[in-house]
């Protein structure tokens, strides 16, 4: 902030030699610890979110470990991601879908650059290496038609009267499936009538229960869990083996929740209220199913051409 030209020199220049003497410092506290190192005292320090989002940490480093070799994480570079970035071609079967798909590497990229951003703030590193995902292509989410929606309602009702109810609760507030397991009574508000659930990263929020959502909440109680108790993955094979019954195909419990934000939309709920009730930290996210629901509706208008 001086007005005279060679003060500000001097100054600059002194800057930039802490900002180099700090660099020389970092590199040499982190010269020989390596990526598993870190890993392990990266994971103790987020203990605070789920088990699947750790889960998911663990995978996707020890994969970039397994890839580029255990180094020391200082000597990590941009050329190493962009090595990563070509896993989901190394592991090509000749004629078949690729073993891991571009989708779970830009997965893994995004916990990898959440990883290195908290080494640089732990002085492990003195600039995060940069990440640039993988070009997928867009894919609208697939969505159940009404008769497909029907025909699963019907084959449930008949054969699992309890995931029947999971499913039908699922398709009328859009929860996820984690959401729907842990979800407990004693956080259903009823002067209010909304639901406080647990979604991605801990993070609260409530959920609107209109009456259909609540007569598949079942009898009330005071306390206690209100639906199955099974493991989430559970809930997604139960969800296939039903939906292969009555001939769904490429479908998955989370179709349940695309399901639902288009018929939201279709309704004419706000994008800014469906954001708040999915939970979707960006309103681009939401916005993606107005395109669903545009290509659902030239699927309907094609109808016309039979005449």
């Amino acid at each position: 902030k001086t007005k005279n030209g060679e003060q500000a020199k001097e100054i600059a220049k002194a800057l930039v030699r802490r900002i180099n003497q700090n660099k020389i410092e970092i590199l040499r506290s982190s010269k020989n610890k390596k990526l598993s190192v870190y890993l392990k005292e990266y994971i103790a320090d987020r203990s605070d979110l789920s088990e699947k989002t750790t889960n998911m940490d663990k995978t996707a480093i020890n994969c970039f470990i397994n890839i580029i070799g255990d180094i020391p994480i200082a000597n990590v570079r941009s050329s190493h991601l962009k090595e990563f970035r070509r896993i989901h071609e190394y592991f090509k079967s000749p004629g078949k879908k690729n073993i891991i798909s571009k989708t779970s590497v830009n997965s893994y990229l995004r916990h990898l650059k959440t990883f290195f951003k908290q080494a640089k703030e732990d002085g492990q590193i003195y600039e995060v290496p940069k990440i640039k995902m993988v070009k997928t292509g867009k894919t609208l989410p697939k969505i159940l038609s009404n008769e497909e929606r029907q025909a699963l309602v019907d084959h449930t009702f008949k054969n699992d009267p309890e995931f029947h109810r999971i499913i039908n609760f699922a398709l009328y507030t859009g929860c996820r499936r984690y959401e729907i397991r842990s979800a407990m009574w004693e956080n259903y508000n009823w002067e209010k009538e909304i639901l406080k659930v647990t979604g991605k990263g801990n993070k609260e929020r409530n959920v609107p229960i209109i009456k259909e959502a609540l007569f598949f909440m079942g009898k009330r109680k005071e306390s206690g869990p209100i639906f199955w108790q099974a493991h989430p993955d559970t809930y997604t094979h139960y969800f296939k083996k039903y939906a292969r019954a009555v001939k769904i195909t490429d479908a998955h419990f989370h179709t349940l929740r695309h399901s639902a934000a288009t018929e939201m939309i279709e309704k004419g709920i706000p994008l800014e209220i469906i954001q708040k009730i999915l939970g979707h930290s960006q309103i681009s996210t939401t916005q993606i199913y107005t395109q669903v629901l545009d290509a659902k509706m030239v699927e309907e208008m094609k109808k016309l051409s039979n005449r």
